[in-house]
């Protein structure tokens, strides 16, 4: 820190400042400041932690040594933000590409159909056999991204919006293995229980994984730069419309009857969409897959270069 300038100080969300070197080094050792508050040099527009700007020796000097152990553990969190914001776009890479396999067995499928030459049952089988593997690791893959771009930026969360949001990822990621990784007995169980209402069941358990995505995503908008928030909010309009669509038109077949008369006019819209599989397997591809992960890996890249996606503090004079 240049002694011949003055400082603001982020503690607690509270702005202090303009401040002389030495007084912010006063107010560090009383403990009125930490070692991971935020400091810009006045006139400056970035935003470090002090850890990051006061030289090791200076803080050996300022603080007391219970004190020291805390900033040492502060200026190695840009470290773990920038492995943790590597391995969460690792984790999406390969979400995206499981997530394209997934795609591409539908389409496959669907051209399958139209030759004629195998069975129903022998398509639907093998395609059944290859998303036992690949749908549950690739929610466990965007499970663990996600986690990684959540604990990269936990300093900007609260530690119950925190937990939200995992418990938000574990509840998915749940919902999914129960789905495909034991997808024969589940589904032979629903069948013989729920027969009658067996695709409500399934509109049911679509419309609870689009609102948990939304409510996901929504939370993640908090305290972000605008740039991020538009692009979250971009990737949550095109994602919902497509996926409102699709459910509004098949509760056209299987919600209850007083529903059906009431979205009776979106009957069109199914038998156009169950007339052109390989569109709408497509469209579940490109709005489903990879716009949304297009908007996290736009989250996740900053951390790899040690940058925040964080709106910076307000200069307030005190």
């Amino acid at each position: 820190m240049d002694p011949n300038k003055d400082y603001f100080v982020n503690h607690d969300r509270k702005t202090s400042g303009p401040l002389g070197l030495e007084e912010v080094r006063e107010k560090l050792q009383s403990g009125q400041f930490k070692a991971d508050d935020l400091v810009v040099a006045k006139g400056g527009s970035e935003w470090l932690q002090l850890s990051e700007v006061v030289q090791p020796e200076e803080l050996s000097e300022t603080l007391p040594e219970d004190e020291q152990e805390i900033a040492e553990e502060s200026s190695n969190h840009l470290k773990i933000s920038k492995g943790l914001g590597i391995a969460s776009v690792l984790f999406f890479l390969v979400a995206l590409l499981l997530g394209t396999l997934n795609s591409g067995l539908g389409v496959w499928r669907e051209l399958k159909f139209d030759e004629g030459i195998y069975s129903y049952e022998d398509i639907s089988n093998t395609v059944r056999l290859w998303r036992m593997f690949i749908i549950p690791l690739g929610t466990l893959s965007w499970t663990a991204a996600s986690i990684c771009l959540v604990c990269a930026d936990r300093f900007y969360l609260g530690k119950g919006l925190l937990g939200l949001l995992l418990g938000f990822l574990v509840l998915r990621l749940l919902f999914e293995v129960a789905r495909y990784l034991f997808g024969f007995p589940l589904q032979e169980w629903l069948v013989s229980t729920f027969s009658d209402n067996i695709g409500l069941i399934y509109w049911l358990f679509n419309a609870v994984s689009w609102f948990l995505g939304c409510l996901w995503a929504g939370l993640m908008m908090i305290r972000r730069k605008n740039v991020y928030r538009i692009i979250l909010l971009l990737s949550l309009l095109i994602y919902s419309l497509w996926i409102v669509i699709f459910l509004a038109a098949w509760g056209t077949l299987v919600l209850p009857d007083f529903i059906r008369d009431l979205i009776s006019f979106l009957n069109p819209v199914q038998e156009w969409l169950r007339d052109h599989p390989i569109f709408r397997v497509s469209m579940f591809w490109v709005c489903g897959t990879v716009i949304p992960m297009i908007a996290w890996l736009i989250l996740a890249f900053p951390l790899v270069f040690g940058k925040p996606t964080r709106p910076e503090p307000e200069i307030e004079a005190s």
